[in-house]
């Protein structure tokens, strides 16, 4: 559908997994390879988070569970990678994902849009 890949949330979700597979790839290895401290990939990740949580947040109703999963789905890629990086280093995966302070109501959200619950309770359908 032509008005799903022109809305704000898709365009977003485009551009993030783009940035995942180039940008974040490249700092992940360069983490890996030289050890460094996750909090680097932190420091990338946050304005993404951020920006989702600005951006889809207010339109949790239009986005398309379809959307939510694939969106959901990124950014536990990119914290998968963070957890990794964290148990090499012996450093607690939770105090870095502190760090990233909306992400918790970020993934509820993208959780119960996933599911259609927003969709749901817009179009006034009991749950």
């Amino acid at each position: 559908m032509v008005i799903a890949l022109t809305s704000p949330s898709i365009s977003f979700i485009m551009q993030f997994e783009q940035w995942l597979l180039t940008d974040f790839a490249r700092a992940d290895r360069s983490i890996q390879a030289y050890n460094l401290d996750p909090e680097e990939l932190v420091d990338l990740l946050r304005p993404w988070v951020e920006l989702a949580s600005e951006l889809i947040g207010p339109r949790l109703g239009q986005l398309h569970p379809h959307d939510a999963r694939a969106l959901r789905g990124l950014i536990n890629h990119a914290l998968h990678r963070l957890e990794h990086h964290c148990d090499r280093r012996e450093q607690r995966f939770a105090d870095v994902l502190s760090l990233l302070h909306p992400l918790d109501d970020l993934l509820v959200a993208l959780s119960l849009a996933e599911r259609g619950l927003f969709q749901n309770q817009q179009a006034g359908v009991p749950r």
